[in-house]
């Protein structure tokens, strides 16, 4: 009798999904005249996609065409880096990536100089064994220097432009956003553009808040990214070792 190998167990490296809450008590719900979901008598919410896979997941495929992303999904021991715009997009296109293409690909993505080069070993040991592995990064001297020389693919996620927003709104709201909808990031990072896709929102009121959005920084005397030079971005998040990444 031939015995069947038990399947190897997965190890998941992906991070835990953008806007993914916990189980925990109710949260309340103050109501708002510009709040327009309307619920039934005792109804529950229902399901609606999340923002940040909305967003992550229009911006990259914008960036990364039909062509690469079959590539993507069928080629063997493969090394990619994804560069985007800041670390608040690391995880969400992560996430999406994972989402995607599925549990053959190993992610990492190092926030400090010494965490990129602790994951060499582990960035070659995965090549080496026949697996996929993808850096996802908002500075390109963080990728570990072994995923730089073995990359076979090289990935830029630009700031969205208009067309990412449309598209990120049409996945959001479920159906396609008119295309004389003027909607701009203007410098907005993502968790800020995030709040301006709330459920039971159409295309034109997100692209209301989207102005709403900037405008309320500049009246609170908030620079966007967009407005602030390079050399003044103070970094945003500490990390395990001690040290921080810029923001």
């Amino acid at each position: 009798m031939t015995k069947i190998p038990k399947k190897p167990s997965v190890v998941h490296l992906l991070p835990e999904r953008p806007g993914t809450r916990r189980a925990g008590p109710p949260q309340a719900v103050w109501p708002d005249e510009a709040f327009d979901l309307e619920l039934g008598d005792g109804g529950s919410p229902p399901t609606h996609p999340d923002a940040f896979d909305c967003l992550a997941g229009a911006a990259f495929e914008a960036a990364v065409l039909a062509p690469l992303r079959r590539k993507l999904a069928h080629g063997q021991a493969l090394a990619v880096t994804i560069l985007v715009p800041t670390w608040a997009w690391s995880g969400p296109v992560a996430w999406h990536f994972g989402e995607v293409f599925g549990d053959r690909w190993r992610s990492v993505a190092p926030t400090s100089a010494a965490a990129a080069a602790r994951a060499d070993i582990t960035v070659a040991s995965h090549l080496a064994s026949g697996q996929c592995v993808v850096g996802v990064s908002a500075d390109e001297a963080l990728f570990p220097p072994a995923l730089v020389a073995a990359a076979d693919i090289a990935i830029a996620i630009p700031p969205p432009s208009a067309p990412v927003l449309r598209a990120a709104i049409a996945r959001f709201t479920g159906r396609p956003a008119p295309k004389d909808l003027v909607c701009e990031a203007g410098g907005l990072d993502l968790p800020a553009l995030a709040t301006c896709f709330r459920p039971g929102s159409g295309a034109a009121r997100i692209a209301g808040r989207l102005v709403g959005a900037r405008e309320a920084l500049r009246a609170h005397g908030i620079r966007t990214r967009k407005e602030t030079p390079e050399d003044e971005r103070a970094p945003a998040i500490a990390h395990a070792d001690g040290e921080s990444g810029p923001c």
